[in-house]
């Protein structure tokens, strides 16, 4: 027998290999053991202790010398039994510590979380995140966008159209530059899910805000700058408020 089957059964190597020794040579001292299975002697008493725990091997002492021997196999029931029963009470340990653990790691998250994104792939990466966890009709406020290129090629992304479809957002986009014809385009090309203003100026910062979270983009790179956090989120959507005040309708 493969010491591996007895590996699947939750001993170690060491241990299945001492216990499949004990079961050929029978009752056994320790320098016998060591020779039969080729083992490190360093080790052994470690192992033998341990199967000893697991109720799989036992000793006597005879002349204050011990001797090791190999249970009945059927002992290999109860002990997978005894686990079973350990693996139960861990269990229902976890289950009754899940609503502190829970508070700890809702704690945790409210503090500050904040993670840079590189290049194009990245920023949609980041976009992805930010939208996925969205509950339904959230309201997504975007500021600093505008008809440059570099910018259209990240943000004008099937995928998210698809998801913010999906889930009923609803986009309130400040423009800071527009051409002509962009103006044009989106008066007469009407979208439920994206209402535009344009607030004449230099871009100071390019941001989106939802929920609990913050992107900050930079295009020219391109990267961005995701922050889960309730205070910056609450700061970023008051400022944009503001603005959308002020801003001018296309």
């Amino acid at each position: 027998m493969k010491p591996e089957v007895l590996i699947k059964l939750d001993l170690t190597k060491n241990e299945a290999v001492v216990y499949l020794t004990l079961l050929k040579l029978g009752e056994s001292k320790v320098s016998e053991i060591i020779r039969e299975a080729n083992f490190k002697s360093g080790k052994i008493y470690q192992v033998l202790d341990s199967l000893v725990r697991k109720g799989l091997v036992s000793f006597v002492l005879k002349n204050k010398i011990k001797s090791y021997f190999a249970e009945d196999p059927e002992k290999l029931n109860e002990y997978l039994r005894t686990k079973q029963i350990e693996l139960d009470e861990q269990e229902e340990l976890v289950k009754n510590s899940l609503p502190a653990l829970n508070k700890l790691y809702k704690f945790e998250k409210d503090v500050c979380g904040v993670n840079v994104f590189e290049g194009v792939e990245g920023v949609r990466t980041a976009l992805f995140k930010f939208v996925e966890r969205l509950s339904k009709n959230s309201t997504i406020r975007i500021y600093g966008a505008n008809d440059d290129v570099k910018r259209d090629v990240i943000l004008r992304w099937p995928k998210y159209d698809l998801i913010i479809a999906a889930k009923n957002f609803k986009n309130k986009i400040i423009m800071s530059q527009i051409t002509k014809k962009g103006r044009e385009m989106r008066r007469n090309k009407k979208n439920k899910y994206k209402i535009y203003k344009y607030l004449k100026g230099k871009d100071v910062s390019n941001f989106m805000v939802a929920g609990n979270q913050v992107l900050l983009f930079n295009f020219e790179e391109p990267n961005c700058i995701f922050i889960e956090n309730k205070v910056h989120a609450q700061q970023f959507t008051a400022l944009f408020d503001v603005l959308w005040m002020i801003g001018e309708k296309l």
